[in-house]
């Protein structure tokens, strides 16, 4: 037991060192690439920076990642030449952020499957060694990462994708048989801060919400649990529904959702500023 132990161990340190060495490759080759996207994100944390709020105040893009980007750029105070590395250097430590919330995710998966896999093998059920988990674990996190969401353009996805493995782990934990008040409160406040990175969170922090309560085993004695979640969840949210509201004139948690529909669904092509 103690050996395997220590091989997962050393398995686990392979593959962070591995995608600690890829991601730094990633963000350092990309260092002065840059889109509309990014030029925003940046424009709204020096808005947010200087107190501008007609500019800062914004229903398309989300909060979370122009405040990141605004707060290093004021303590680094960067030269042009080096504002957009500055950048990159951020979504690299971003995505250090999502490495250690996938971990936190995949050991909470890997404890849930060792449960499940007792009776699996009473009934003679094939099941994965745990040291095949990690593997197949981390490579995925290390695709996903660096090719489909990838870290060279500048946006908050990578950031969401961290929020969304914290919010699994804890509902695995609550699963488990952990759940805990804290347990609960610490969802909240991930919901709440994955809804500042990015609009869909809205949304689907309701569906974590949902499963989080099915998941606890009672559903009454879920329910006040998961209404302290929900409170914590939109006493953060609140905030910025009520700002983007006033600014449109109308009840909105976002625009990007409608925008996205007009270009993907509609087919409407998006009119870009020119070099």
């Amino acid at each position: 037991m103690k050996d395997i132990y220590s091989n997962n161990k050393r398995l686990r340190i392979f593959f962070w060192c591995l995608a600690i060495l890829l991601g730094a490759l990633d963000a350092w080759s990309a260092r002065f690439s840059m889109k509309p996207d990014g030029i925003s994100y940046l424009d709204m944390g020096d808005a947010y920076l200087r107190g501008d709020w007609h500019s800062a105040i914004n229903a398309f893009w989300s909060p979370l990642y122009a405040w990141c980007l605004g707060f290093f750029l004021k303590v680094l105070k960067p030269s042009a030449y080096w504002e957009f590395p500055v950048v990159h250097l951020v979504n690299f430590l971003v995505y250090l952020g999502a490495l250690v919330s996938f971990d936190f995710f995949l050991r909470s998966f890997i404890d849930c499957q060792k449960k499940s896999e007792k009776s699996a093998l009473r009934d003679e059920e094939v099941v994965l060694p745990e040291w095949a988990w990690w593997a197949l674990g981390y490579s995925l996190f290390i695709w996903t990462s660096l090719k489909l969401i990838t870290i060279r353009v500048v946006t908050p996805d990578i950031c969401v994708a961290a929020f969304v493995y914290l919010a699994s782990g804890l509902v695995l934990k609550i699963r488990s048989g952990s759940a805990t008040l804290r347990k609960f409160a610490i969802l909240g406040i991930v919901l709440g801060f994955a809804y500042l990175a990015k609009a869909v969170m809205f949304p689907l922090s309701f569906v974590f919400l949902a499963v989080a309560g099915f998941s606890y085993g009672n559903l009454w004695k879920a329910i006040p649990r998961v209404l302290l979640s929900a409170l914590i969840f939109l006493a953060i949210a609140s905030p910025f529904i009520a700002a983007i509201s006033r600014a449109k004139g109308r009840l909105t948690f976002g625009d990007s959702g409608r925008w996205n529909y007009v270009v993907f669904v509609d087919g409407v092509q998006p009119l870009y500023p020119q070099d």
